[in-house]
């Protein structure tokens, strides 16, 4: 075999590498592939793009492909990435030593989970169990290339690599003779088919074909476009397609040209680095220029519902759930994906605009959109009535029993024949033109609802029958006509309306109804009334109202409409999404026989819905075809009820346990080594149509003692976990909120340290017993020794306690007189306080609707309320003196005499100059200065000034606010953040005043922070300022003497058994 000068391929590759993948894998169990259904255009399809700024380490992908437990790979540049459709996890010579260099080229996933990797410079590696093995025994071979692969069916491997071909097996590495002529070519791509055939791609040399120990050529000369191999790929019928620097060819198995194709419209004919076959037998080939579909003969450029185009491909593969998945050189990962919904918008030929109203016939849907009326047929979309404004603006579409069709528009209702019959306005006796909807009775007769009103047809004029002349005001949304004659009548706010033809009943949210904004309504073939509201789905039943919300599982409160398919299943279109439950389940949860909505799936933008949720208060339809027609922002969306939309089974997957010193592989019993602190059980699930939308739920049995809801978190976290055998149990639920039916288990035993076991525990417990046996009888012994000594010193001291009882007795008698002493001081001191203080009723006497609530914490208080009136003025104070108790009455004593003297004798009234002189004479009568070493005492002041002649209030506050109620809303007026008498306030202190006119104020509030500091409720905390201008704002309104009465009671409430903490000062005026 000759050797290939590695350093020229490497750049070669570097260029122009191109790996195919031309197999699916193995399908989990019970997971159909659903694969892309060639039907639909390929705009209809949903892709979705990774690129570095969603985690992949670097936009180069080379190849990929999926391993059977569900996890999908990429090899590249940057190394080999593992992805479960949320995070990348990434393998390379920074991470794993096996990696002598980061690239990877190919990639192959075998029937038992093993992963099989060529690489750059690092020879063929496998990964299996979490485990990487180079499978290169050859030091050479080690750090060799390998750049495409191909097993056979022996489990063997064919492997084109920069030391040439070569055939890998267990027992060795070997080339045929028979292929020594081509060893050495530069080979870009391998396959072998379902004959056993080996096909071999060179880069610029042609194919090759080996079976039966025979080697043919197949090149220019015989008919391939170009003998730059790009990729393989075998078709079902079994012909090979051949992908070029410049065409398509497809071959027999014996490799006959059958066929060439090149610049075919919409097939991609540069590079051709990559094709499939998927299982409907699409051709999907991928190149420099895109990707392109090839179906039934015709070719279609992929280009998606946004406009952007798939380049540069390197690869292409199936997953389990028949996504399609591109690898490119310079642009990521593209997933395309078939959505149970299909989308129909401007692509598909709609003009654009919100629909608001379909109607599927036979042969036809009429769409209604914001700009006019399109009709798609099997010759394409028309568009009719197209043009702004409101005349333009269809809200509902219905066809009557006569085989009129007609259009509800912002602009009246319209007749229509393919063209616009007859149009009724507010000229033929509407009140508006904003026509809602239309429904005829069983009588044939025609309604009309409106903006402003119900009508009814009547040849060519608009009437409003007298029944219902009650309506003619009401905003209409819905009308309905049941199987018994009745007509109901929907309306915006005014709740829901029946006609019976003699009489006009009427029902709200009181009778039931989930909410009194009716939209539309439906009736099942039992005659049961569904209908959708703003508060949930409600459902009418022998006279019964019965509603289901969000409380029930339900994924939103908001239904558009109802509607029923013929397999008696319900469908709601709703504000987020669309949701689908059996009926019999529906009404089973209704009739309180079952606790959850059994068989609830949802649908979103996940399963096609364009832009992923429906339009609000549009008319959605289930057609004659079986199939559900949705309104959407960007157009509609489509699925068939006759496909069986149960949901596919969602793979899980433990991956590793991680504890303090080491990782577990995942899946198998773990046992963890003694002493471990934390343990974290890294988990996933495999739905890559949705990842993001997955939900975790776990349990650790033995631990957990309920199942945990981790919503999309991929990890379980536990501390300091107890020696012991656990099993941990793993749920998942898709996006569609169906949880998977068994859940995921494996087993954990956390190892104990020696002195955790039950040995060591009975070993210690009995050696507890025997020394406690030992202590106690000797214990005994210094008892009975001690007991006689002690007996001794009885009869001793028992003359000595005699004696002193007699003394003590002396010195109670003595601190009785002292303690009565004190506590007349304390009384008298109480009766000096209250004659200094007004009395409430001398307050009452100025103002008639006025309170005090004056609690304090001790006898005597540290709070004192003051006021004066001197003519038309009058000065009303609440004044926090330094501490409670005695302290806290002598600075009170001392406050109110020199607002006394400073009020009454000096004649100062201004609440600014009051307080600058009250903080002097403080001062000074306290002597307090900065060098002082004593206890700094001061005093917290609200103070306020009515002067009744120039019908104003002033206030000036020392660090307390004044709260007044103006008659609408509570202000506060917050004081300067000085105190009076504090060696911190400066000397000369200037306060700030303000003054407001008394029209303006209809009651003042002025206070202490003993009520705000009080300690309570159920957690022991603090009322807060907040919480008391809040109870304050509640009681405004109500009499005074009702406000004392509610703030003591609410005081008292809240303090429960806890102490009071300060003095408590409340005064309340009404200046109204």
């Amino acid at each position: 075999m000759r050797e290939i000068n590695f350093l020229g391929v490497l750049l070669f590759l570097l260029n122009l590498t191109s790996i195919s993948v031309g197999q699916i894998p193995a399908a989990v169990a019970e997971s159909p592939s659903l694969g892309l259904n060639p039907e639909k255009r390929l705009t209809q399809y949903l892709v979705r793009n990774w690129t570095v700024e969603e985690g992949l380490p670097r936009n180069n992908v080379l190849d990929g492909t999926q391993t059977t437990d569900g996890y999908i790979w990429f090899g590249g540049f940057a190394g080999l990435v593992r992805f479960d459709g949320v995070e990348f996890q990434v393998f390379n010579s920074q991470s794993d030593s096996v990696f002598n260099a980061d690239g990877v080229y190919t990639l192959h996933a075998d029937a038992q989970n093993r992963l099989w990797i060529g690489t750059q410079g690092s020879g063929l590696l496998r990964y299996a169990q979490g485990q990487f093995q180079q499978l290169f025994t050859d030091t050479l071979l080690q750090q060799a290339s390998v750049f495409a692969m191909a097993p056979d069916a022996n489990g063997s491997m064919w492997l084109s690599t920069s030391r040439g071909l070569l055939h890998y097996s267990e027992t060795g590495i070997t080339v045929p003779d028979s292929l020594e002529s081509i060893a050495s070519k530069r080979i870009r791509e391998l396959l072998i088919d379902s004959q056993g055939i080996l096909w071999i791609g060179t880069s610029n040399e042609g194919l090759y074909r080996y079976g039966d120990e025979q080697l043919t050529f197949v090149g220019v000369e015989d008919g391939l476009p170009s003998e730059a191999i790009y990729s393989l790929s075998e078709g079902i019928d079994g012909h090979m397609w051949v992908g070029t620097w410049n065409g398509l060819a497809r071959l027999s198995r014996e490799g006959e040209v059958l066929s060439v194709q090149q610049n075919s419209p919409g097939q991609p004919t540069r590079s051709l680095d990559a094709s499939l076959i998927d299982q409907h037998g699409t051709l999907w080939v991928g190149g420099l220029e895109g990707l392109g579909r090839y179906h039934q003969g015709e070719w279609k450029q992929f280009e998606s519902r946004v406009g952007f185009q798939l380049k540069e491909i390197s690869t292409l593969f199936q997953d389990q759930q028949g996504t399609l998945w591109a690898g490119t050189y310079r642009h990521g990962i593209w997933q395309i994906t078939d959505g149970r919904f299909s989308g129909y918008s401007i692509p598909e030929g709609l003009s654009g605009g919100v629909v608001y109203a379909l109607l599927a016939e036979e042969d036809a849907v009429y769409i209604g959109t914001e700009t006019g009326l399109s009709v798609l047929t099997s010759e394409g979309v028309k568009d009719y009535l197209q043009g702004e404004g409101s005349q333009h603006f269809v809200r509902d579409i219905q066809r009557d029993s006569r085989g009129q069709l007609w259009l509800c528009t912002y602009g009246g209702l319209v007749a229509w024949d393919g063209y616009e019959k007859k149009r009724y306005t507010t000229q033929n006796g509407f009140n508006t033109n904003q026509i809602r909807t239309l429904a005829e009775d069983t009588e044939g007769n025609l309604w009309v609802g409106t903006r402003v009103g119900l009508f009814q047809i009547a040849g060519d004029s608009v009437v409003i029958p007298p029944e219902v002349a009650e309506l003619s005001q009401t905003y209409i949304l819905s009308l309905f006509s049941d199987s018994r004659g009745h007509l109901w009548i929907g309306t915006n706010g005014s709740g829901l309306y029946r006609w019976d033809g003699q009489k006009l009943l009427h029902y709200t949210q009181a009778d039931g109804l989930g909410n009194n904004f009716i939209f539309r309504l439906e009736e099942d073939e039992t005659g049961t009334l569904w209908i959708g509201t703003t508060g949930g789905l409600t459902r009418y039943q022998k006279g019964q109202f019965a509603t289901l919300t969000r409380s029930h599982g339900l994924p939103s409160n908001v239904a558009f409409q109802p509607l029923v398919d013929d397999f008696q299943r319900l469908w709601v279109i709703t504000d987020a999404n669309v949701w689908m439950s059996p009926l019999r389940e529906v009404n089973r949860l209704l009739d309180d026989k079952v606790e959850q909505l059994a068989g609830l799936q949802t649908f979103d933008k996940y399963d096609g819905l364009l832009g992923g949720q429906p339009t609000g208060v549009s008319v959605s339809h289930i057609g004659p075809d079986n199939r559900l027609y949705v309104c959407t922002p960007l157009g509609f969306s489509t699925i068939d009820l006759k496909t069986d939309h149960v949901y596919r089974h969602t793979p899980m997957q433990i991956d590793r346990v991680q504890s303090d010193a080491r990782d577990y592989q995942g899946g198998g019993p773990v046992v963890v080594s003694p002493g471990n602190r934390q343990l974290i059980i890294h988990y996933t699930a495999f739905d890559y149509y949705a990842p993001q939308a997955l939900r975790f739920s776990y349990q650790l049995e033995g631990f957990d003692s309920e199942w945990v809801e981790a919503g999309g978190r991929r990890g379980a976290i536990y501390t300091n976990l107890p020696p012991g055998e656990y099993t941990f149990r793993l749920k998942v639920a898709s996006h569609d909120g169906e949880w998977s039916e068994e859940p995921l288990t494996m087993t954990i035993e956390q190892e104990a340290w020696f002195y955790q076991t039950d040995g060591f525990k009975f070993l210690v417990f009995f050696l507890f017993i025997g020394v406690g046996v030992i202590i106690h009888y000797s214990r005994i012994r210094l008892l009975e020794a001690h007991n006689k000594r002690l007996s001794q010193l009885v009869t001793k001291r028992t003359h000595m306690i005699e004696k002193q009882k007699e003394a003590i007795a002396g010195q109670a008698k003595m601190l009785e007189s002292s303690y009565v002493k004190i506590n007349d001081s304390i009384q008298y001191a109480r009766r000096i306080q209250d004659a200094l203080l007004p009395s409430p009723q001398s307050l009452q006497h100025i103002f008639p609707e006025s309170f005090i609530l004056y609690r304090p914490k001790d006898v005597v208080s540290g709070d004192f309320y003051w006021f004066e009136q001197i003519g038309q003025t009058v000065v009303l104070a609440v004044v926090d003196c330094t501490g409670h108790g005695i302290p806290g009455a002598f600075m009170s004593v001392l406050g109110n005499t020199l607002l006394t003297q400073i009020v009454s004798q000096q004649g100062i009234l201004h609440p600014k100059a009051i307080l600058r002189e009250l903080h002097l004479q403080t001062i000074m009568h306290l002597q307090q200065d900065d060098h002082s070493d004593q206890m700094q005492d001061g005093m917290d002041v609200s103070l306020v000034m009515m002067d009744f002649e120039k019908k104003t209030l002033s206030f000036a506050g020392a660090k307390r606010p004044l709260l007044y109620h103006d008659g609408l809303d509570f202000h506060v007026l917050k004081g300067d953040r000085y105190s009076i008498g504090s060696v911190d306030t400066q000397l000369h202190q200037e306060f700030k005043e303000h003054t407001l006119p008394l029209s303006q104020i209809r009651q003042v509030y002025l206070f202490s922070d003993g009520y705000a500091d009080q300690f309570g409720g159920e957690k022991g905390r603090k009322f807060m300022t907040k919480k008391f201008y809040s109870l304050l704002d509640q009681l405004s309104e109500k009499p005074w003497k009702a406000q004392l009465q509610e703030l003591e009671t609410t005081w008292l409430d809240w303090r429960g058994q806890q102490e009071q903490v300060d003095d408590i000062l409340v005064v309340g005026v009404s200046l109204s």
